[in-house]
């Protein structure tokens, strides 16, 4: 993100600003949700990362709409359409494979 030919702090400030930051609020609540047990049951844990994917892309929306001066329907159509499907399939990729990851992890932790 902050390498390549737009290094230093221009995707602070460009188009991806609202996402870069709504990631971090995303990680928070999250994260604090999962410490609350939500990482322990498919649904809830579907649920807690759903929150965080909206979270990230209503801060990434609100700023293409009105940092970015885009208007509301164009943020609508370039920022929130093309990632909806992928939220929805990394929300249940995510909830079905963290547990069974920490089946396994717990499973080797108790033979070592």
């Amino acid at each position: 993100m902050f390498a390549g030919p737009v290094g230093g702090l221009a995707p602070l400030v460009g188009p991806t600003a609202g996402y870069l930051f709504g990631f971090v609020a995303a990680a928070v609540v999250t994260g604090w949700l999962s410490e609350r047990g939500w990482d322990r049951n498919v649904a809830w844990l579907f649920l807690a990362m759903a929150i965080g994917h909206f979270i990230i892309l209503a801060a990434g929306f609100s700023w293409l709409a009105f940092g970015m001066k885009l208007g509301v329907e164009k943020a609508w159509w370039v920022g929130i359409v093309p990632f909806i499907a992928g939220s929805v399939v990394k929300n249940a990729l995510g909830a079905t494979l963290l547990p069974a990851a920490r089946r396994l992890a717990d499973r080797r932790g108790e033979g070592g």
